[in-house]
């Protein structure tokens, strides 16, 4: 019997939300049939096999492994609708009991059990590529177990002060099972995280074959330039990736230098549909202009850069960077949308923010939004003066986004 085939179909199944009530839980771990209600205007009612997933009898039949119940005291799945899974902390704490992994680390396998029934064999042909994916566009959204349907994923764990690798390793198992993922959103900012658990996420990046959209902050973890080389080996596969969000601020003992941000960069040559890119190196003073370089080399290969943020406050960036900033930023045709923060970097002068001054004058395509920060770099002078320059440009550009922080 096909657990996840639905016992009425709707006429358009993607306006079918559920609910489980607990209720009808308790009676699925009597082995009594549970009770789903539908919010659809049709009334369907479905089974909710495909929403759970029973623990072994020998691991005790106390727990059950559910999507519709994974919430932990001190964590929260919550679901938006069909296709969105949110995952957040309430009280800044994480379990230190191994219970909770372990029901993430069981349920993982689970559903890694259903998508190897589910995958058919790899098509041999283009024709045949074409076939299935048309098939799988054309298969009704209630027929893919839950898992399946979620195309979103959102972590939020800052400052669980006992979140560490361990966990991170079960969580990034547990997403790895939702194949369909586009779009993931992963913040574990302030906690235990290492460079293990940035291998973990690597990792798990490598395996969703569908992401464009991929945003990850391990600010004040302990990562270092290991943790980097890591993560740059999975980027330089995900060629077809749009949007890469990587925030590193604050990181403990400043661990990571030019070298680290350098073999980002070169991985990032390899995604030639790049739209986006932040990254957010704050306070790791051992980056200078050797590695800040290295990022504009990238996005002038990458060709179709549209929003480039680079915020490195407190930084070893020179005018040797802003010279060749200048120099960069007329050749990318595309870029709508700039951001550069390197306030409180010692080794600027007036020089290089001069030479900053003609580049961004020079780069017409920038319309959309233009964000500065150069606290503490400048006199009051060249300040006075760098600020009339950069007015004079917003307001011939008409920029729909304008942020000038000098002070």
């Amino acid at each position: 019997m096909n657990a996840y085939s639905p016992t009425s179909r709707a006429a358009n199944p993607e306006e079918v939300s559920f609910q489980v009530d607990r209720s009808s839980l308790s009676n699925y771990k009597q082995g009594l049939s549970p009770e789903l209600d539908s919010k659809s205007p049709m009334g369907t009612r479905r089974r909710v096999d495909d929403y759970m997933v029973r623990e072994d009898e020998d691991e005790g039949d106390d727990d059950i492994n559910s999507l519709a119940m994974l919430t932990d005291p001190m964590i929260k799945f919550d679901f938006e609708g069909e296709t969105i899974l949110y995952v957040k902390d309430s009280r800044g704490v994480t379990p230190s009991s191994q219970k909770f992994i372990g029901r993430l680390e069981r349920l993982a396998k689970k559903l890694s059990a259903i998508n190897n029934e589910m995958r058919e064999e790899e098509p041999e042909s283009l024709w045949k590529r074409c076939y299935y994916s048309l098939k799988d566009y054309l298969t009704p959204l209630s027929k893919r177990p839950r898992h399946h349907r979620i195309n979103k994923v959102v972590v939020s764990l800052n400052s669980c002060s006992e979140l560490d690798d361990e966990g991170i390793k079960a969580l990034t198992a547990f997403i790895a099972t939702m194949e369909r993922l586009t779009h993931l959103e992963f913040e574990v900012k302030n906690t235990g995280a290492t460079d293990q658990s940035l291998a973990f996420m690597s990792s798990l990046l490598g395996q969703l074959k569908l992401l464009t959209y991929f945003y990850v902050d391990f600010s004040g973890c302990q990562i270092t330039n290991e943790g980097l080389y890591i993560l740059a080996n999975t980027l330089k596969e995900k060629v077809n990736i749009q949007e890469v969000w990587l925030r590193f601020s604050w990181c403990k003992d400043e661990a990571i230098s030019n070298e680290g941000l350098t073999a980002i960069s070169k991985s990032l040559e390899h995604c030639t549909q790049l739209r986006v890119l932040l990254l957010e190196f704050n306070g790791q003073s051992q980056i200078a202009s050797k590695g800040l370089s290295s990022v504009m080399t990238a996005v002038q290969k990458s060709a179709s850069i549209r929003k480039l943020y680079l915020y490195f406050e407190r930084s070893q960036a020179s005018d040797n960077f802003l010279t060749y900033a200048g120099e960069t930023l007329p050749k990318l045709k595309r870029l709508e949308v700039f951001g550069l923060n390197l306030s409180n970097s010692n080794y600027i002068t007036a020089k290089g923010v001069e030479k900053l001054e003609k580049g961004l004058q020079a780069a017409g395509s920038i319309r959309h939004g233009l964000y500065l920060y150069l606290g503490g770099v400048l006199g009051m002078v060249e300040r006075e003066k760098m600020k009339k320059n950069m007015d004079a440009l917003s307001a011939s550009r008409k920029l729909k986004a304008y942020v000038m922080e000098l002070e």
